[in-house]
């Protein structure tokens, strides 16, 4: 029973690295939809891991649809015009759900660089959209409505991801975000830090407004390591 339990907690931990790997190949434009990935020799040698084992977690993502083996052909990125990412990066990460630490860090690696592609978002209407969220969160804050506020503060970060023009951050984002709510506590640690979140919210638009890439990508970072400090988690 132990040796089961070991082997499976590899190919779950596999699986999460996985993931990982395939999401930044895309957001860095290495790989596409329908393009063939290295074999499982190649991913094994990088993932440092036996060959058997990467078998295995590949026949896992092919089932979730994030990839497609094609006997005799290879392996190919799953040509699917869903939301490929959405299932396989929310089973791996509720696999690894009371690692609150490592949740944290994937989601600010993707709204980091979210913020950082948001800057060059040549769609007004999503931009504009951005700019009505941050509006209610200041309306929020005006009238010391935590709930609402911490809705739209949610708003304010997926529309960024969708401001990215990267439909793979903001699948991913979304997902994160309704784990993070998953694995929350009461909320708020801090009920007074309500304007320090509109005005860090309020920074980062203004980069974004600005067309200044590395300003947003670094005033979402500082905005996220704060936002680390104001909740309670699992």
């Amino acid at each position: 029973m132990c040796g089961n339990n070991a082997k499976k907690g590899k190919i779950d931990e596999l699986l999460f690295r996985l993931t990982m790997y395939f999401a930044e190949k895309l957001m860095d434009k290495e790989l596409k939809k329908g393009d063939q990935i290295e074999s499982d020799r190649e991913l094994a040698r990088k993932m440092n891991v036996g060959r058997s084992v990467i078998r295995e977690a590949l026949k896992v993502l092919d089932v979730l649809g994030m990839i497609d083996i094609r006997p005799g052909q290879g392996t190919y990125i799953s040509s699917a015009e869903a939301d490929f990412f959405i299932i396989p990066l929310s089973w791996s990460l509720f696999l690894n759900g009371s690692q609150v630490e490592d949740i944290l860090m994937v989601r600010n690696v993707l709204e980091v660089k979210a913020a950082e592609l948001a800057a060059g978002c040549s769609e007004e209407a999503d931009v504009h959209k951005l700019e009505e969220i941050s509006g209610l969160v200041r309306t929020a804050y005006v009238e010391q409505n935590e709930r609402d506020l911490l809705e739209h503060d949610i708003e304010f970060h997926t529309c960024i991801a969708q401001c990215s023009g990267s439909q793979v951050i903001h699948s991913m984002i979304q997902t994160i975000s309704n784990l993070m709510r998953h694995i929350s506590g009461t909320g708020m640690a801090d009920h007074g830090q309500l304007k320090a979140i509109c005005e860090e919210h309020e920074k980062v638009l203004q980069f974004i407004l600005a067309r200044d890439s590395r300003g947003a990508a670094q005033a979402m970072e500082e905005h996220l390591e704060q936002s680390v400090t104001r909740y309670n988690y699992r």
